[in-house]
């Protein structure tokens, strides 16, 4: 009786798109040269290699296995069914488990010596492939592109390297915008809230940078990422990023965020797309700081605080919005 095989096939981008098919093809060369009966197909398109959870493909190859359709997987290599070193060894335990087989065009037939040794190498695979896209991520900013979606007072360019090929990321400064988050800084470096920014801006009908309204949000961001307008460091000609990490959480698969320490962040002056002064823009961080550390105590002074002082004290703000002057007509927004 021919050995009844599954083959599976899998790749990480949408630009691979005969990647897959490339596999398969592979795949079935290999099983007719051995003699095996090829049952079923199984594939994940565009799907990343660092964990078998959420893989509709993989799941699937799992529920046949244990109905007993096959006796053996083949794939083109190990890293197709996963890089990462567990959900490798407990995938080889299952099919171990029911009986089955594994097999690739690269490896030939896997036992646990497979698993222990190539495991570790295609994690230390992943962990090359994130330094090479930091890196990539260097050497872009250098040649004048910026890394990341739409950013609030810049225009995308459309450029070409000396190759004809399209360079991403390359911007230029919007000078309606831009006049915008000079007024923005020079108002809140003046001594205006958030609130009272907001505000104004709603009032002249200026758009905000997702086009609805703006909120305190937009402009401050979150403390811990250092997000917002006001943090935006390309607004003072510098780049930053690899603020972000993302680790796989073991139960579910799926890649969370956290914030790496700031000495880990990367900065590339382009002082070309400078819109605010330096000096305006590091006084601005210092007026955020203790800012923020002045609201902090208020709400740790809330917590202590009865009933009645926290209504004194809400009423008293309410006033002192109250007596701040309208914003100017919007023709004088921008005369500074």
């Amino acid at each position: 009786m021919r050995t009844r095989v599954a083959i599976y096939a899998r790749h990480s981008t949408d630009k691979q798109t005969t990647s897959t098919t490339d596999q398969i093809a592979s795949c079935r060369v290999f099983c007719e040269k051995a003699g095996y009966d090829v049952v079923l197909i199984f594939q994940d398109e565009a799907v990343s290699g660092a964990s078998v959870v959420n893989r509709p493909g993989i799941a699937d190859l799992i529920d046949a296995a244990i109905h007993g359709y096959f006796d053996l997987i083949v794939a083109e290599g190990l890293s197709r069914i996963s890089r990462d070193q567990g959900d490798m060894a407990i995938f080889f335990r299952k099919m171990r488990f029911l009986d089955i087989g594994l097999e690739t065009v690269s490896e030939g037939r896997i036992n646990e010596l497979h698993i222990g040794f190539k495991g570790t190498l295609n994690a230390l695979q992943l962990r090359d492939l994130a330094d090479m896209t930091r890196r990539g991520m260097i050497a872009s900013v250098l040649k004048g592109a910026i890394p990341g979606g739409r950013t609030y007072g810049y225009d995308l360019v459309r450029g070409l390297d000396a190759r004809d090929e399209l360079i991403k990321g390359l911007r230029k400064i919007n000078p309606g915008q831009a006049d915008t988050i000079r007024w923005i800084f020079r108002q809140y470096a003046a001594g205006a809230s958030l609130y009272k920014i907001c505000s104004d801006l709603n009032r002249q009908g200026i758009p905000s940078p997702k086009g609805g309204k703006w909120v305190k949000t937009t402009l401050i961001g979150q403390l811990a990422r250092k997000t917002g307008l006001l943090r935006q460091t390309l607004y003072k000609g510098v780049v930053t990023f690899n603020r972000m990490m993302f680790r796989k959480n073991p139960e579910t698969g799926k890649r969370q965020s956290f914030v790496r320490p700031e000495s880990e962040w990367i900065s590339v002056p382009v002082p070309e797309l400078a819109i605010v002064d330096e000096a305006l823009f590091d006084e601005v961080q210092k007026l955020i700081e203790g800012r923020s550390s002045m609201r902090l105590q208020r709400r740790k002074l809330a917590k202590v605080l009865p009933e009645e002082d926290k209504r004194s004290i809400a009423k008293a703000r309410k006033r002192r919005r109250k007596k701040q002057a309208p914003s100017a007509p919007r023709s004088s927004l921008y005369i500074f």
